[in-house]
This record gives C-alpha cells, sequence and structure tokens, in this order.
C-alpha cells in the first residue's frame, strides 16, 4: 500500500498515513475530524504555498464586519485572498523607503502662538475694583 499525506482542515495539520489506493479520507489522528488525502512531493509539503505569516494578518483583519473579502480572508488566508482585502479595505503595502518614521512635529505659526498669549493673558489677569 502507498503512503499519503492528509490535510486536515479542522486543525490544518498534515499527517502521513499508509492507505489503499481507494481511501480517499480517513479521521484526523489530532482532532479526530476527517482529513483529506493530498498530493504533495516527496519530502516537501505543498499543500499551502503562502507564507507563515499570513496566518498573523488575520489578526487586524475585523472579525464581524459582515464583508465578504474579509470573511474570505479569514477563511482562507492566501496571498490572493489578502490582495483583495488590502484593495477592498483601500490599504496598500508600504513602498521601499518608507517605514516607521516618526511624524514630523507641527509648529505653530506667529498668529497661532500670539492668540493663545492673548487668551492665557486674559484667564490669568488679575482685577481689583475699588
Amino acid at each position: 500500500m502507498p503512503v499519503y499525506d492528509h490535510l486536515c482542515k479542522s486543525c490544518e495539520t498534515v499527517t502521513e498515513s499508509i492507505q489503499p489506493i481507494n481511501k480517499k479520507s480517513i479521521k484526523c489522528p489530532h482532532c479526530g475530524k476527517r482529513a483529506v488525502r493530498i498530493i504533495s512531493c516527496n519530502g516537501v509539503y505543498t499543500g499551502n504555498d503562502d507564507a507563515t505569516w499570513l496566518k498573523s494578518v488575520r489578526d487586524v483583519v475585523e472579525k464581524n464586519s459582515g464583508k465578504p473579502h474579509a470573511e474570505e480572508f479569514l477563511k482562507n488566508p492566501t496571498r490572493t485572498n489578502l490582495k483583495n482585502w488590502m484593495e477592498k479595505e483601500n490599504l496598500r503595502n508600504l513602498e521601499p523607503g518608507e517605514g516607521n518614521r516618526d511624524p514630523t512635529p507641527w509648529k505653530p505659526d506667529a498668529r497661532f502662538t500670539d492668540k493663545l498669549r492673548q487668551k492665557h493673558m486674559e484667564r490669568n489677569a488679575i482685577s481689583i475694583y475699588r
């Protein structure tokens, strides 16, 4: 009997098992749910070519938004679904040279500081009445 790889979509675990050629699925040894046979190369798991960091992007996606593109990405985090989600949310990747720079500090102009000084003096003025 040949050795097959099986993917459990519930716990996302890939397992290897010796099965007859006509058996398409097995019981997952980790969670007990159904694991389906996948095509894989010797020594290389190709069930999901996408980067592992894609799953961490799910943390920033709004879970209960009701938007179909967000739900699809949460259900199936692939590069294609990430690109679709980013386009629909008007997001983009950082360009080369962009980074986590501090914003330029705001410097008030003379009109603003004069007005601020005047209001401060009015608030803190001491009046003596006779």
